[in-house]
């Protein structure tokens, strides 16, 4: 998962939400499969959180069905707070 984490946040940086979409689409794959949601929580939210602190905007963003399936995956209220913030500060920018 620490691999697919990194992997993502290049992704972010250097493609566009079809590729991001891609990448995310087989990560919930994954997780759903192994059923380790809860062992991954930070993880989830780091990734999360590089997509909506990317440059792309959220309009783009929420587009993808992807990221609503990798939101529903996280379930700690902390990690959930620490990724509104992130994307209501992205949205103030």
């Amino acid at each position: 998962m620490e691999l697919a984490e990194v992997y993502l946040q290049f992704v972010v940086k250097c493609f566009t939400i079809k590729e991001i979409s891609i990448i995310l689409r087989d990560v919930v794959q994954r997780i759903k499969t192994s059923g380790a949601q809860k062992d991954y929580q930070i993880q989830l939210g780091t990734m999360a959180q590089s997509i909506f602190s990317s440059n792309l905007p959220l309009e783009t963003v929420f587009v993808s069905r992807e990221i609503f399936l990798l939101l529903d995956l996280i379930t700690e209220k902390d990690v959930k707070k620490g990724l509104c913030r992130s994307i209501l500060t992205h949205s103030q920018s």
